[in-house]
């Protein structure tokens, strides 16, 4: 029987050491490629309803409370739930009727809207801190300023409507006046985008998206 020389003994003990240094690589702790992959940028996020501009982000006012989404419409006011446009007008027109004398911020806006949208929209909107009030919320406010908006339908710009869905674009101009009937500053302009679902109660507004 032949007995292993010297030099076969160096070897193996060399390919024992390489196989253990390749175990001891696939076994590193998956913190490791975290920590590799997480300098790639991240996907941009999704659009959230009623997103501020970041600065409002930062004002966080004392005891600003979530407001209770209401059951009906403000004014008395009646929507035929069998017309999608309709339905989108008017939560838009709601959306954008602010009064800063009474309301806390845009927030209370959209809990007048809320008979009008879909469950999962209103917790979203008013469970999202940047409907906070920002700086111009508060120069209106000082003013005891009413934001009232004209509603303008833009048709629904080629987007694919269907017997469960449809879509609008409306666009929006809002002038605050004060208590006394007087202008503050210029009218500005948004477009609001809109996406409706019919549903057994009727039409609902599932989606909507400012641009300025």
């Amino acid at each position: 029987m032949n007995h292993p020389t010297t030099a076969t003994r160096v070897i193996a003990t060399a390919v024992a050491a390489v196989a253990t240094v390749a175990l001891a690589t696939a076994c590193v702790s998956p913190d490791a490629d975290q920590s590799t992959s997480s300098s790639t940028p991240a996907q941009a996020q999704q659009w959230n309803p009623g997103d501020e501009p970041s600065e409002s982000t930062t004002f966080s006012p004392p005891n600003l409370t979530t407001p209770t989404p209401k059951t009906t419409l403000p004014g008395g006011m009646r929507v035929d739930r069998s017309d999608a446009k309709a339905v989108a007008a008017a939560a838009v027109t709601i959306w954008f009727t602010w009064d800063t004398s009474t309301d806390q911020s845009r927030s209370d806006a959209s809990a007048r809207t809320a008979p009008l949208l879909s469950r999962s929209l209103a917790d979203a909107v008013l469970a999202d801190v940047s409907l906070r009030p920002d700086g111009q919320w508060r120069q209106w406010a000082d003013r005891e300023a009413t934001i009232t908006p004209k509603v303008t339908s833009q048709g629904n710009q080629g987007a694919p409507d269907s017997p469960t869905r449809k879509y609008f674009v409306f666009s929006v101009v809002q002038t605050a006046q004060t208590p006394a009937g007087q202008q503050i500053g210029d009218p500005t302009s948004t477009t609001a985008w809109v996406i409706t679902e019919k549903t057994a109660n009727g039409w609902e507004v599932t989606q909507i998206q400012e641009q300025q």
